[in-house]
Parts: C-alpha cells; structure tokens; sequence
C-alpha cells in the first residue's frame, strides 16, 4: 500500500479567509485543474508563426563597387529575391564599405547588383 504524501502550504491571509479548510482549497484547485484540462483539449498547441512564403524563387546575387568601369571590390554571392533589389544594395554596399573603409570617402564609388542567369553576371536592369 503506496503511502500518502502530504504537501503542507502556507496560504496568505486573504485566501485562508476564502477557504478555511483543506477540503475547501482542494475543491477549489480540482475546478481549476479541470477547466485547464477542458481548455487544453480543446485548443491547439500554438507553434511559431510561419512566415508566408513568397512565390518568387531566390536567385544567387552580389553588389560590386565599381568606379568607371573598375571593380573595386564585391560581396560574397548571397541568395535573395528580385523584389528586394534596394534593400540588397543598401545592405552590402554598408558591408563592403565596413571591409574597405575607403570606398565611405571615395567619390566616383557606384554600387552595382548582379544576378547569377545561367552561368554569367548580368546587371540588375531596374
């Protein structure tokens, strides 16, 4: 024959008001249990929130920093979609300019995004 446990617990003032004995607290606990249990059988378990994904594919890309018809330097090629053309520009031409501190004060510096089409750079045409 298994043994009862008892775990003793030190109610605040307002609560052993609320339930002077112990089959008042239990009774208590045991609606609460059972409401939680209704209600997590009958919700769900919430996961992250998947992004919608987009339909146009990723294509392979790189920005250069070109100066007439020189390059400077260029980013590593990254994936990315086409309709994010400013913000690719704008983000790695801040990452080429944090690895060359130079391209910041040159003046004739242009940044050029490229798009892998088979196996050659094309200039983005926007």
């Amino acid at each position: 024959m298994k043994k009862k446990l008892s775990y003793p617990t030190l109610l605040d003032h307002d609560v052993r008001d609320a339930f002077p004995d112990n089959e008042s607290v239990n009774e208590a606990l045991r609606v609460i249990l059972a409401a939680a249990q209704r209600l997590a059988a009958r919700l769900p378990i919430r996961t992250k929130k998947r992004r919608t994904q987009r339909h146009e594919k990723k294509t392979n890309c790189r920005v250069l920093a070109m100066s007439g018809k020189k390059i400077l330097c260029k980013t590593p090629i990254r994936q990315s979609r086409h309709d994010l053309r400013k913000r690719i520009i704008s983000n790695q031409s801040r990452l080429l300019q944090k690895e060359h501190p130079e391209l910041k004060h040159a003046k004739d510096v242009e940044y050029v995004l490229q798009w892998l089409e088979g196996d050659r750079w094309v200039i983005d045409k926007a």
